[in-house]
């Protein structure tokens, strides 16, 4: 199970960013593609042998779209210099997964 959830997580994560990278600049990134997958794995590494598949596919979601927020806002807003994204995909994908394990968990997975 912790293997379904993983790759959906990433893929789910992959396709949000990429999503929308595509409504804001009608263009296909394959970084953007990277990042949202890297994002989702981020997210749901604390929880991935607790919880069912489905939630997995929340997990890639709001990793996707939180993490791609957290890189314009530090790029942008903050203007700092992050070309790997390191900030914006692990510390804030991290904080979701943890967020969203607390939420989400189930105790019968254990």
């Amino acid at each position: 199970m912790a293997c379904v959830s993983t790759n959906l997580a990433a893929c789910v994560g992959g396709l949000t960013w990429l999503g929308y990278e595509y409504y804001k600049n009608k263009v296909w990134y394959v970084t953007g593609w990277c990042g949202g997958a890297l994002a989702g794995l981020v997210a749901i590494t604390p929880a991935a042998g607790f919880v069912p598949p489905w939630s997995a596919v929340v997990f890639g979601l709001v990793a996707g779209l939180g993490c791609r927020f957290a890189r314009k806002i530090t790029t942008r807003l903050l203007g700092i210099d992050d070309p790997l994204d390191i900030f914006a995909i692990h510390g804030v994908g991290g904080m979701i997964g943890t967020l969203l394990t607390y939420i989400s968990a189930d105790d019968h997975q254990c």
